[in-house]
């Protein structure tokens, strides 16, 4: 099947939408919160802004119309200055952004108003509109219409009042008060808010979608760069295939050669001796042939481990039988079970085979162990192998070692074997794991996803 092509280094073609997916999904989720934070601050600045225009009308209104038609009679509550600033000042002070209008004096008596029921009126002045009157600066706050000298103002129950100081001609300090709706300052802010929050908000959207592009660009990007990185080591395997296949020869039509010319030699010399041969010369020449005999075996079973012909030839299962064989010779009870339903790829195969290569290699220098199960299945989920023994486990420093989630940067001893795999397991989808065995010694294990879907 098509969809089991797979290569050591990974997928070959993987799929970018999940990793800009999850980037779009986390920038649409700062884009949210930054235009909530965006929207707060415009609603205040328009709300900010709406109130400084308030302030702007009530400080233009006293300066053009009020202090110009203001006399110290009319502060003193002549009917005569009363009646002359109505006629003078009132027309011009008639607004429909306005609810009401009053004129105090620094006793807090209302001189004039729109209102002509709290003209005359006597309230307590607060301490900030004190400081308005005296230092003349602007002032504006939130009220409500509950107060008593609110009692003609029920209409609203929340007003914006704005005031400023206005001056006679003699010097004489007044306070001028307006009353803006809070609705219509609310209004005017929003009309403001809507005047910007759009285009910023467009903004920070236009700037979410640039980044699209970008960001499918870089994860392409940094997935070649894997895919390099996956041929690369595909090809440094391949020569290293080569390399062990060509020592494997020379081993082989060399030196094994020349070894098992030797032993049948010796074998034949040991059988033509003739009956009046010294015994000692006898033992000695019958411990040559067997010592000679003995390392062919280890030769041929070197030439196994440093290149499995039979992997490529006859497949995993009789690959695995030839790698148990030398502990089987040594009395270990070695047994080794196969459940695939069909053959893994060539990949796959050979990392299964140097997995199982380096657990019975460390089994035989290592373990001690009297008993090695090597088991090996598959679906259409992955593959899974284990290589049990009853040896005596790892010591300490192994086991850190092997737990380590880090990369194998400047390790070495005797499992930089375990680490190695264990990388090439990650660049393959798979998980190399070493931990106990229920047997009492130690399982490595190694679990290779399989494809995603088939053709």
């Amino acid at each position: 099947m098509q969809g089991r092509n797979r290569i050591l280094g990974g997928k070959e073609q993987q799929s970018l939408a999940r990793p800009v997916g999850l980037f779009a999904l986390t920038s649409a989720l700062a884009l949210a919160v930054t235009s909530f934070a965006v929207v707060l601050l415009l609603r205040d600045s328009s709300r900010e802004q709406a109130i400084a225009e308030a302030k702007s009308i009530t400080h233009t209104y006293a300066q053009a119309v009020v202090e110009p038609a203001l006399t110290d009679e009319l502060l003193a509550g002549d009917p005569a200055a009363l009646k002359a600033f109505r006629e003078s000042a009132g027309p011009h002070l008639v607004d429909d952004r306005v609810t009401r209008i009053k004129l105090w004096r620094s006793d807090g008596t209302i001189v004039y108003s729109d209102e002509p029921r709290l003209i005359g009126q006597r309230f307590e002045l607060e301490p900030a509109l004190t400081d308005v009157m005296r230092n003349g600066a602007d002032e504006a706050e939130i009220g409500d219409t509950h107060n008593a000298e609110n009692v003609f103002e029920q209409g609203d129950d929340v007003v914006l009042e704005v005031y400023t100081r206005v001056r006679t001609p003699s010097g004489q300090s007044a306070l001028f008060e307006e009353y803006v709706p809070y609705d219509r300052v609310q209004d005017q802010g929003m009309q403001i808010w809507w005047t910007f929050a759009p285009v910023v908000i467009a903004a920070l959207a236009l700037l979410w979608l640039v980044q699209l592009p970008v960001a499918w660009s870089m994860a392409r990007k940094i997935r070649d760069g894997q895919q390099d990185r996956e041929r690369l080591l595909r090809r440094s395997l391949r020569a290293s295939d080569a390399e062990r296949r060509r020592i494997a020869t020379d081993l082989h039509n060399g030196v094994v050669q020349t070894m098992a010319g030797a032993a049948y030699s010796l074998g034949a010399v040991e059988n033509q001796l003739p009956g009046d041969t010294p015994a000692s010369a006898k033992e000695r020449l019958a411990e040559a042939s067997t010592a000679t005999r003995a390392s062919l075996r280890e030769l041929r079973s070197l030439l196994v481990d440093i290149y499995p012909a039979r992997l490529r030839d006859v497949g995993i299962e009789a690959a695995l039988h030839d790698l148990v064989s030398p502990l089987q010779a040594r009395g270990v009870a070695a047994t080794v079970s196969v459940r695939l339903p069909e053959r893994p790829p060539e990949e796959v195969e050979v990392l299964l085979y140097r997995t199982a290569q380096e657990a019975l290699h460390n089994v035989r220098d290592h373990a001690e162990a009297t008993r090695v199960d090597v088991d090996l299945r598959g679906d259409d989920h992955g593959w899974t192998l284990t290589v049990d023994d009853d040896g005596h486990g790892l010591d300490d420093d192994a086991r850190a070692l092997l737990s380590s989630t880090s990369r194998v940067r400047g390790a070495a001893g005797e499992h930089m074997g375990l680490l190695l795999l264990r990388e090439m397991a990650r660049d393959s989808d798979g998980v190399l794991s070493v931990g106990a065995s229920s047997l009492g010694g130690v399982r490595v294990s190694l679990i290779i996803d399989g494809p995603e879907g088939e053709d």
